[in-house]
């Protein structure tokens, strides 16, 4: 069951900047010139893609317990997920926008850890900025579309 992707809206879209292009090649490069991944063997077979795959995903596994922690910020670290704490209840019922900028910054940088991994795999499985979009509009479509349908 394949989603039908309408490339053509692009068509009337007024972007001056590829701004999710420019991410996808920010990462590429830094994987290819500071870590010394290289796409091409990465793609040669699917075991080789599995291997690299799972990798990332061990790595988004890690920052997103780092994500988890970080909604505790300084105040409260790992209480807010980890029940057995004594400063869990208090931390649950703690306000998010009582976060300190700091704390704040911290959590989004951990979530943008997750994206670099992600964007990995993304070029690996030949994703650009133009599909993702197109992809996304059209998953997203049918999604909403699948809860119309009693899903």
């Amino acid at each position: 069951n394949q989603l039908v992707i309408d490339f053509g809206i692009f068509d009337n879209l007024d972007l001056d900047f590829d701004t999710l292009g420019e991410l996808l090649k920010l990462q590429k490069t830094i994987q290819t010139a500071v870590y010394g991944v290289d796409f091409a063997e990465v793609q040669q077979t699917l075991g080789s893609l599995k291997s690299f795959i799972n990798d990332q995903d061990e790595a988004i596994r890690d920052e997103f317990r780092e994500l988890a922690s970080a909604v505790g910020g300084e105040a409260f670290g790992s209480a807010v997920w980890k029940k057995w704490k004594k400063d869990h209840k208090r931390a649950q019922a703690t306000p998010f926008s009582s976060m300190s900028e700091s704390d704040l910054l911290e959590l989004q940088y951990e979530l943008i850890d997750i994206l670099h991994f992600v964007f990995n795999i993304a070029i690996a499985i030949k994703l650009d900025s133009r599909k993702i979009y197109a992809m996304y509009h059209a998953k997203n479509k049918e999604n909403i579309d699948r809860q119309k349908r009693g899903y």
